[in-house]
Formats: C-alpha cells, sequence, structure tokens
C-alpha cells in the first residue's frame, strides 16, 4: 500500500499523507480513550458515545477538541 502511494504522489507527498494519517489515528485514539476515562471519572456509563466514537472517528476527534477548550476556559478563570 505504501509503496502504491509512493508511486502515485512521490516521497514528500506520500511521506506528508502518511505523517496525517497517523495523527488521525493518534488523535482517533486519545479521543476514545477521553471518552472512556470521563465516563469513568463522572460514574456514569454512556456506551452510545462510545459506539459513535468508534464508528465515527471523527467524533472522539471533537470531542478531544471541545475537551481541550473547556479546559483552556477552566485555567484562564
Amino acid at each position: 500500500m505504501l509503496q502504491a502511494l509512493y508511486q502515485t504522489f512521490g516521497f514528500p507527498l506520500s511521506l506528508l499523507l502518511s505523517f496525517v494519517v497517523f495523527l488521525l489515528i493518534i488523535l482517533w485514539l486519545a479521543g476514545l480513550a477521553g471518552l472512556v476515562i470521563s465516563q469513568q471519572e463522572e460514574h456514569t456509563s454512556r456506551p452510545l458515545s462510545i459506539v459513535l466514537g468508534v464508528l465515527f472517528p471523527f467524533y472522539p476527534m471533537g470531542w478531544l477538541v471541545w475537551d481541550m477548550i473547556q479546559e483552556r476556559r477552566r485555567y484562564r478563570e
């Protein structure tokens, strides 16, 4: 797969695309971990949010960004 990507886009673009995909996977996993940890801290079980996070990878990424914005607001106060 990487060889086909390299042959199609060349070295610089294939390296950039591979790095972006890697970052998206890391952010997806970090968002899922954050969703699970936040549910454990609140002692509530919301399996729907975890299912949405697994099926739609942009949901945990959006949640991660939203949570970082909320933390920044809390620290400013």
